[in-house]
């Protein structure tokens, strides 16, 4: 299998990071390229860098089109594509996202049926390549993203050679990165947890639970009224 750089672009790096944040929601899942002659990327290599979503360096991506294997399962919405921040990037980026999205519960063995076929898309939400990102670098179905960071994800390069850490967790033990990774630098804040309503807090006179004991005392009290 022959690797397509004449094809797989920078719009592949950069869409990488910039859709694996915003569809971050799946466990922190890894985001690959893929070196599948079906790729829809067309635009070739250039030597300039973008830094954010908001730089003009997008323009030169307008139209593209890229297909992102990406697990999904919601009540909310029923398409990652309905999520409005990916709707935004899409916009302001101006490549569209084609998610291919598997049926809940057979994702793994949708990944192995798409890794038999030959036929992969642009980018995947890593879903457990046998033997492992590196072995798929090896079989030639991921891409190698080592040379390509500096020139279109100096941020994410400029991390790594800053943090170690980071730098460690984002390779294998040969050096090679094949993937995108989460990348949280500070402990992440309360996002999720039990709601109360107010209205009957007021009512009682009562304050929002902070304790364990306020919690009991404020639940005995709705029982009780």
């Amino acid at each position: 299998m022959k690797k397509i750089w004449s094809k797989v672009t920078a719009s592949l790096v950069i869409t990488s990071i910039v859709f694996s944040l915003a569809a971050c929601g799946n466990g922190g899942s890894d985001s690959t390229t893929t070196t599948s002659d079906s790729t829809t990327a067309t635009t070739t290599i250039s030597n300039s860098t973008t830094s954010s979503v908001t730089d003009s360096g997008f323009d030169k991506f307008k139209g593209t089109k890229l297909t992102y294997w990406y697990p999904f399962n919601s009540t909310y919405i029923k398409s990652i594509s309905d999520n409005v921040v990916i709707q935004e990037m899409e916009k302001v980026s101006g490549i569209k996202i084609d998610f291919v999205t598997p049926t809940a519960g057979q994702e793994s063995e949708s990944f192995n049926l798409m890794i038999a076929s030959g036929e992969y898309p642009d980018i995947i939400s890593e879903g457990g390549y046998k033997g492992g990102g590196l072995a798929a670098v090896q079989d030639g179905v991921y891409l190698k993203l080592n040379d390509e960071l500096a020139k279109y994800a100096p941020n994410y390069s400029n991390l790594m050679k800053l943090n170690p850490d980071i730098a460690k967790q984002a390779k294998e033990d040969d050096g090679t990165i094949w993937s995108f990774r989460c990348i949280q630098a500070a402990e992440e804040p309360a996002w999720a947890g039990p709601m109360i309503r107010k209205d009957y807090l007021d009512e009682l006179g009562l304050q929002i639970p902070q304790t364990i004991d306020d919690w009991h005392t404020v639940l005995t009290a709705f029982k009780e009224k």
